[in-house]
């Protein structure tokens, strides 16, 4: 049995084995990825905020030349508006894959009927008076 040197002489049994932290490494990784995506969205939600107040000093600017007395404080923030295009829960679950598979299916449609590029297209009636 080996015994470790140390402050207190324990048997090395008694150590935690290194070899048991190798099962987290994917969770590690997992956390090290999600942790890096939530601070560039705060990272580009600060520069979204910056870029915002940089507009609002040119507005009040806009605002104080065309009329150097207006009050610019008394103008209360606005809520912003939300563009509400599906009704609740239209969207979620396998009604919205559904949703999702009718809008491509009716967007994307044949504009006019062409011959494959291994075809000349002669034996199609549209194509005849072509060649």
């Amino acid at each position: 049995m080996e015994w470790t040197r140390g402050w207190l002489l324990e048997p090395s049994w008694l150590k935690p084995a290194h070899n048991k932290l190798k099962g987290n490494q994917h969770a590690i990784a997992a956390v090290k990825d999600r942790r890096a995506t939530l601070a560039g969205e705060i990272q580009q939600f600060k520069d979204a905020i910056a870029y915002r107040h940089e507009q609002l000093a040119h507005l009040d600017a806009t605002i104080k030349l065309l009329d150097p007395n207006f009050p610019i404080d008394t103008i209360p923030p606005k809520r912003p508006r939300r563009v509400k295009l599906f009704a609740a829960g239209e969207w979620a679950g396998q009604s919205g894959t559904r949703c999702a598979r009718q809008t491509t299916r009716h967007s994307v449609r044949r504009r006019s009927p062409r011959p494959s590029p291994r075809t000349t297209g002669a034996d199609r009636p549209e194509y005849r008076a072509l060649t």
